[in-house]
């Protein structure tokens, strides 16, 4: 009796030391998964500062391998996202990006990615979808309200994005892009003075041969022909090589009945890089 009482119990300290040790083994696995993993990360992150993607797509890959059940791996797939979409791999960035809502819905650093993406591909209504839930989570964020207000532009919603952009712009008046976004939208809806006033503030924030093109075109729908001309010509001053303020210029000589100095700008236009069908439906050869 003795004796099988001593076996039993060698038997029960025997599994208990199996099961201790089985757990240890398990334990010391997972510490070497998670520093494998972590090394992985921090390789990813080398090689999106040194914008080596594809290293960093690998790297990503190989950490969600590691561990495919961690809640953390919704960033990990929104840098996936990202380096996808920088390799010009834009179905399956909308998958990792997809996925990563699969684990977190409400991100919005991954709903404004995506939405971002699909705004690029030209799905500006899917994009608002994102953006929107993204400013129902936080009303507050910048990017997304400026990527909303530009879906909407692209979709002629010109009301609705300057909403968007006024916002934006007024928490980031230093913003010349979005500024002249904005210049954009009160053009469409009939504010005049102020998309000429909003363009005055870009030019003075970064000038920009785009933004004198736009001013002075502004100032020739308002009949301002002489404001347009010290504007073109200030634009083409800084600008000799844009060929679009030739075409603007031309155009003003054309109204004050100069058509020799009118044609050539048309041929300087042109010489430039100005797209002659432009070019010409702004200043007829004859």
């Amino acid at each position: 009796m003795c004796l099988k009482i001593f076996d039993i119990i060698f038997v029960l300290f025997s599994a208990a030391g199996l099961l201790s040790s089985t757990t240890a083994f398990a334990a010391s696995q997972n510490e070497v998964l998670s520093e494998q993993r972590s090394m992985r990360i921090d390789s990813a992150t080398y090689y999106i500062g040194k914008q080596m993607y594809g290293d960093a797509e690998r790297n990503l890959k190989e950490a969600l391998r590691l561990e495919p059940a961690s809640r953390q791996n919704a960033l990990l797939l929104s840098n996936l996202g990202a380096v996808q979409t920088a390799l010009g791999k834009t179905d399956e960035a909308i998958k990792s990006y997809s996925a990563g809502l699969c684990i977190s819905p409400r991100s919005t650093v991954l709903l404004t990615g995506r939405g971002a993406l699909l705004l690029q591909l030209k799905l500006p209504q899917n994009a608002i979808e994102d953006f929107n839930l993204a400013l129902e989570v936080d009303s507050t964020l910048s990017r997304p309200r400026l990527l909303r207000g530009l879906a909407h532009i692209s979709l002629g919603e010109h009301g609705r994005a300057e909403t968007d952009l006024r916002k934006y712009v007024a928490a980031h008046d230093d913003d010349d892009y979005a500024m002249a976004l904005l210049a954009q939208c009160c053009e469409m809806t009939a504010k005049r003075d102020e998309a000429i006033s909003l363009m005055e503030k870009c030019i003075a924030l970064k000038p920009e041969p785009d933004y004198y093109f736009d001013l002075t075109r502004m100032f020739i729908v308002n009949d301002s022909l002489e404001k347009a001309r010290e504007i073109v010509q200030e634009g083409i001053t800084k600008f000799p090589d844009f060929g679009y303020l030739y075409m603007l210029r031309g155009y003003i000589h054309r109204k004050r009945y100069r058509p020799s100095e009118a044609l050539a700008d048309r041929a300087t236009a042109i010489s430039k890089g100005a797209d002659p069908k432009m070019v010409s439906a702004w200043i007829p050869e004859k």
